[in-house]
């Protein structure tokens, strides 16, 4: 996937003119190149984080994987810099002038006294860290500097210092200039320009990691983009990295704000910006509601779900990502109840079906997950165009929330499809429809329900009925019974690693797409907690091996007509639950 979580690495300092400066490769490499961060502002005053679950729930799955925010005196706002860590997001921190309130940070020792008492406090909780915002703002100027970059320099360069005194070895991003448009001293109120090159000239990349700037809609004007600004910014400081921490556009009307922010963040994509924020998540102030992805009452705007799509491309394919089954009959109280577990479990990916007599769809949309729907409708088996005009009526309906499909569930078993010849009608008949409705979904055939001797020959009646091309990725579902994944059930053929032979009947017919194994797992009713712990672990570095396979999805979350939960009926992790969740963690 382009969508790498940043991880910090040990330190190698480098002696440059006597200034000790840190390189971090697996960070920003030598030639600035990395991939792609994504980033949200986490508002500004008051933030709900210790009242209201959903505000966590929404954030995680928004896709996000950074949210910067200010370092700040009260202990509340410590607590924050916590929860975010709790639910493994990174935090690019700011020292500003919301530090101070309404006062201003009166000179230079008095900003080596903040810094040695915040950064011990906070040290734990930063995974790089801002020096200032927007200084050159009036607005937000300091009589540090007072609009002077050699002075920033020097605040610079205090901040580097005592970092190093705490052993805070995380990037330090110095700029977080507002308007680039500026080139002049005497600008109006706006001369970014003329900093960013001020600050360059006074030494700044001897203390600095990588630049910043920021994006707004009244300095991004006619047939600019953010791309434009990234540009000047790098023409400016040369080989140094530069971060876009701030990008935000001020309307009322959702529709142009998801618009905006498709166009903006993908042009910082063309031209390899590799740390990408938007403002902002939260709003806590009137002015941030014309910004914020979702409202003060935690529902979700249009411009969420562009963001969660924006970052959710790249989930899908190139590096394979675990999601979970969550049966359509599961109570909600149930599902409620154990939100929590799945967002803190590291799954990106949920599976239901879009059925009449699923309980928790509309939990399940709300949660803001990446989800994989299954067009399941026995009212229409064997009757393509019926069930086309189903397939097209539920996409539209949901295409604002739900980007990947999956047409019908295991027809090959006893689900109400008579034969591979009228499945493939069906999915023939399904797939433009669907794509009439939503263009940029992905959708998934077959849905298989094995990969033993009976489903690897459905595969091929398929293919000879014509499925070839009216499917974006084949779903298969790799029961083994009770044996491990490498092991092959006695009578039916049927095995995990037999996923392989269903590729192989793909490229002898001339298909290249990818498999998505999207049911898996095993019932401890068979299979003590310890087995299935172990055979889900060994069948997840089975499927990251192969290179085709984009996403694999464990059957299921709770136990419920069937006993193959991550948790029990009473909500309770099973030993797989923590199997999984160590997983995500040790292959991001």
């Amino acid at each position: 996937m382009n969508k790498i979580v940043v991880t910090l690495a040990i330190i190698t300092i480098i002696s440059i003119t006597g200034v000790i400066v840190y390189y971090r490769p697996d960070i920003i490499s030598s030639d600035g190149s990395t991939q792609i961060s994504y980033c949200l502002n986490g508002g500004t005053y008051n933030v709900p984080f210790d009242t209201n679950e959903n505000y966590w729930s929404l954030l995680v799955a928004s896709g996000a994987e950074w949210i910067r925010i200010d370092i700040k005196s009260d202990v509340r706002q410590l607590q924050y810099f916590q929860m975010l860590k709790q639910y493994n997001l990174k935090v690019l921190a700011i020292l500003a002038k919301s530090y101070w309130g309404s006062s201003e940070c009166p000179d230079l020792n008095t900003w080596r006294n903040v810094l040695k008492l915040e950064l011990p406090r906070y040290k734990n909780y930063i995974d790089a860290l801002e020096c200032w915002n927007e200084p050159d703002l009036p607005v937000f100027n300091s009589p540090v500097y007072n609009g002077d970059p050699t002075k920033y320099v020097d605040m610079l360069r205090v901040m580097k210092e005592e970092m190093v005194v705490v052993g805070l070895n995380v990037p330090l991003i110095a700029g977080s200039i507002a308007c680039l448009a500026g080139n002049s001293q005497i600008f109006g109120d706006y001369y970014g320009e003329y900093f960013l090159r001020g600050i360059v000239n006074a030494g700044a990349s001897n203390y600095c990691d990588a630049y910043s700037f920021h994006a707004y809609d009244w300095f991004v004007t006619g047939s600019s983009t953010p791309a434009d600004l990234y540009n000047k910014a790098k023409g400016i400081v040369g080989n140094k990295p530069v971060w876009e921490t701030e990008m935000g556009y001020n309307t009322s009307d959702e529709q142009i704000s998801a618009s905006k922010m498709t166009e903006w963040i993908s042009s910082l994509k063309n031209v390899n910006c590799t740390f990408i924020t938007w403002f902002l998540y939260y709003p806590t102030m009137s002015y941030e509601n014309n910004y914020s992805i979702v409202t003060s009452s935690l529902t979700c705007k249009a411009n969420y779900y562009a963001f969660q799509n924006l970052t959710n491309v790249d989930i899908v394919p190139s590096s394979m990502i675990v999601g979970v089954d969550i049966w359509r009959q599961t109570p909600l109280s149930d599902f409620q109840s154990s939100s929590l577990l799945l967002q803190q479990s590291g799954i990106k990916i949920v599976r239901s079906a879009f059925a009449p007599n699923c309980l928790i769809l509309p939990s399940l949309i709300e949660s803001g997950m990446q989800i994989i729907g299954i067009l399941y409708n026995t009212n229409y088996a064997n009757n393509p165009s019926g069930y086309a005009d189903w397939c097209y009526n539920t996409v539209l309906q949901y295409k604002n929330s739900v980007h990947i499909w999956e047409v019908w569930n295991e027809p090959d078993w006893k689900t109400g499809i008579n034969n591979v010849a009228s499945y493939t009608q069906m999915l023939k008949a399904a797939y433009p429809k669907i794509k009439q409705a939503d263009p940029n979904c992905k959708v998934l055939g077959g849905s298989i329900s094995n990969c033993g001797n009976d489903g690897l020959n459905y595969l091929r009646g398929m293919y000879t009925n014509g499925a070839k091309g009216f499917m974006d990725a084949l779903a298969v579902h790799p029961y083994c019974g009770i044996v491990s994944p490498t092991s092959t059930e006695t009578g039916t053929g049927k095995g995990f690693w037999r996923v392989q032979d269903a590729h192989q009947i793909m490229i002898d017919n001339g298909d290249s797409s990818h498999i998505w194994i999207t049911e898996f797992g095993w019932d401890t009713n068979k299979v003590t907690q310890e087995q299935q712990k172990n055979y889900i672990v060994e069948a997840l570095n089975m499927a990251k091996s192969w290179s085709y396979v984009d996403v694999c999805v464990v059957y299921c979350w709770i136990d419920g007509g069937f006993v193959y939960g991550l948790l029990d009926s009473g909500l309770v992790p099973k030993l797989s639950y923590y199997s999984v969740k160590d997983w995500i963690n040790l292959n991001k």
